[in-house]
């Protein structure tokens, strides 16, 4: 086989055409009709030529460019790649069967039927429900007659049917009980000769040993924590006792929001306090004039715990009265509505600035008013513990 290499051929293999409006067979045309002859082209060529080329090349045979004159290639390699195909031999004839044995040999379907009747054990065989004699082939070379096996004979005999149901203790040699290697699970006076291992759980657990002895436990039946043997009704001093005094607790108890503890007295940390106090004499107010002013108690530091501001007013200082045009008060930084008229909140702790601070306010009309405010502060000296 070699690949075309006649004038017009071309080095690299074509892209094809597009398909054709109709896949169909070789024709010579008609004139008659007007129907043409069919045209072999490139592409069809071309695709015959590479099946062939390809089963040949697949074989690891080189195509034959140089001499064209080999022209059993394909044969090669179909041979090459699937084998060489030789009839199996055989035969019909008993003549072939060579001291006692079969030769390579097919025995007719003809010499196989005569035999299936006999070998049949259907109901029809059976007596008194069991098998009557059946037919088997006896494969002893010495029964093989004119190139047939000759009938074996099984006795009856030697078949025993069951129909009832098979009960192990009924069966020849065995018992409903001789399996002492098993624990009965409705029988006593048994004993465990290996230990016994609940399963392992995994991750190095090497389970459980299940002791191996009769063990009744001295408290059974009885419920009573302090009744059971060893232990009393107090002895678990780990825990705290709801109803027990004397008891010191080790560690701080946290409590969520909203926990309450109700009807009992509870004495907190207690230690001595100090009263960081000042005293202000402040502002004379005449002809309509008001003051708005910050004061603070300053001094503390981030570690001190102050508890709480006290402010007090002395209108007393002189004055011709207070009317609906006159105000005096001191608190804290904000105010709030009271009555329908501003009051102010209370002092207050600045944790940036640490001062206590407080808000002074007066007005007076045609009075000239003098009041004097008093601003004090209660500090705790001890930073360990708030007050009792």
């Amino acid at each position: 086989m070699f690949r075309i290499d006649s004038q017009g051929t071309v080095p690299a293999l074509p892209a094809p055409d597009a398909p054709g409006q109709l896949a169909g067979f070789f024709s010579k045309g008609n004139p008659a009709v007007g129907q043409k002859a069919t045209v072999v082209s490139a592409d069809w060529a071309n695709t015959m030529q590479e099946e062939i080329c390809y089963v040949i090349e697949q074989a690891g045979i080189q195509l034959n460019q140089a001499g064209k004159n080999n022209h059993v290639q394909l044969k090669a390699a179909i041979t090459t790649m699937i084998g060489v195909v030789a009839p199996a031999p055989h035969t019909h004839d008993a003549s072939e069967i060579v001291s006692g044995t079969f030769a390579d040999a097919r025995i007719a379907a003809s010499n196989v039927t005569q035999y299936q009747a006999n070998l049949i054990l259907d109901a029809a065989q059976t007596t008194s429900g069991v098998f009557a004699d059946a037919r088997i082939p006896n494969l002893d070379t010495s029964k093989i007659t004119s190139g047939t096996f000759a009938d074996a004979r099984i006795s009856q005999s030697n078949i025993t049917q069951h129909n009832a149901a098979l009960d192990h203790g009924v069966l020849q040699g065995l018992g409903d009980d001789d399996h002492p290697q098993y624990a009965h699970l409705n029988k006593g006076g048994q004993s465990f000769n290996q230990k016994l291992h609940h399963p392992s759980t995994g991750g190095g657990d090497p389970g459980t040993t299940i002791a191996t002895k009769d063990y009744v436990d001295a408290n059974a039946g009885v419920s009573d924590h302090g009744a059971l043997s060893g232990l009393g009704d107090d002895d678990h001093p780990q825990y705290l006792h709801l109803n027990k005094g004397g008891q010191t607790l080790q560690q701080n108890l946290a409590c969520a929001g909203g926990v309450t503890v109700d009807g009992i007295n509870i004495n907190i940390h207690t230690h001595s306090i100090s009263l960081g106090r000042s005293f202000l004499v402040y502002g004379k107010q005449t002809q309509n004039i008001e003051t708005d002013d910050i004061l603070t108690v300053g001094g503390f530091t981030a570690s001190d715990m102050p508890v709480w501001g006290i402010c007090q007013i002395d209108m007393t200082q002189g004055g011709g009265g207070y009317d609906s045009d006159n105000k005096a008060w001191i608190g804290g930084p904000g105010q709030q509505a009271f009555g329908g008229n501003v009051c102010p909140t209370v002092p207050s702790f600045n944790g940036g600035t640490l001062n206590w601070e407080f808000r002074v306010r007066q007005r007076a009309g045609n009075e000239s008013i003098v009041c004097a405010y008093n601003r004090s502060v209660i500090e705790c000296s001890d930073n360990t513990g708030g007050p009792s």
